[in-house]
């Protein structure tokens, strides 16, 4: 994460949006504090001119369900940084969970109301206490801060990324012993597993491809995402569409077709980029019937 911060790593054009939802990453941080592994993450070394030669997104940490792009880089000054190419679903829920935030719209409200969105940040209740009859070891929650400040006899929620402030153990235990909690053990156990999950344990492994080859790297990619939690075939087609388009920028283009489908004449349609993708190759190419064709795909 401080090197996610540091700008060290980026998510290749190549890479489809985050599409976690929130109990997704409250699932993942309850992984984490079990001490499981979460898979093997696969990352780009990216050096020297190759920085240059491919266009790269800032990973997200403060999600908002009304803006779900990646904001583009400037020129990247470093001469070594890293594309993310496997996993980035995972990495940018860690960010956001230990970094940011998570926005999203209340049910029932319209769009078009400001009051409609909750921001909400990533809170552990450090009171709680497993029961016999609950599959629920740990409770991790997004919560607005408004919601995470109300106190009861069994909750104490403390922000998940507040644990970064304490990577000394001693001030851990300082922050321990001043709680109106110290003596409860229930406080102290959930407080321990969330600092080893961050500072100790080493449950996310990578693993560094080096070669600077776009195309080889394209075929790393499609060859890992037809496997584990696949890409859907017009997210394959993305990827291709975005390594091959010279003067345009593939992503780009598309997202703003999508948000203009969406969003015009003041109404909020809901249609998905594969839906769109899917249309536009069945208009360029009626007697295709896959997204596999390399012509079909260059005029959708």
């Amino acid at each position: 994460m401080r090197e996610v911060e540091n700008n060290d790593y980026y998510l290749p054009a190549i890479q489809r949006e985050f599409v976690w939802p929130q109990h997704k990453i409250e699932a993942l941080f309850d992984s984490l504090l079990r001490g499981y592994p979460i898979g093997i993450m696969l990352r780009w070394k990216v050096e020297g001119e190759a920085r240059h030669d491919f266009q790269f997104y800032k990973l997200i940490h403060e999600f908002d369900v009304r803006d779900r792009h990646n904001q583009k880089t400037g020129e990247i000054a470093k001469e070594t940084v890293y594309g993310v190419l496997d996993e980035q679903q995972r990495i940018t829920a860690l960010n956001i969970g230990l970094r940011g935030s998570y926005t999203e719209k209340i049910p029932r409200l319209w769009w078009n109301n400001p009051n409609a969105f909750q921001e909400k940040k990533l809170y552990i209740n450090l009171l709680f206490e497993q029961q016999a009859s609950e599959e629920q070891k740990y409770q991790i929650k997004f919560l607005t801060d408004q919601r995470a400040s109300e106190v009861s006899e069994n909750t104490f929620w403390f922000r998940v990324g507040e644990i970064l402030r304490y990577e000394d153990r001693q001030k851990l235990r300082h922050f321990r012993r001043s709680s109106p909690h110290a003596e409860n053990p229930a406080f102290e156990d959930n407080l321990d597993a969330l600092w080893e999950a961050v500072w100790r344990d080493n449950n996310v492994y990578f693993f560094t491809e080096t070669r600077q080859d776009l195309e080889e790297v394209l075929r790393i990619f499609i060859r890992l995402n037809t496997g584990g939690e696949p890409l859907s075939y017009s997210d394959l087609l993305f990827s291709l569409l975005t390594a091959s388009w010279g003067e345009h920028d593939a992503r780009e283009e598309v997202f703003r077709l999508v948000d203009d489908v969406n969003g015009r004449y003041g109404a909020r349609f809901h249609f998905s980029k594969d839906y769109i993708l899917k249309a536009l190759l069945a208009a360029a190419s009626p007697s295709s019937r896959t997204l596999t064709a390399p012509s079909a795909a260059t005029r959708a």
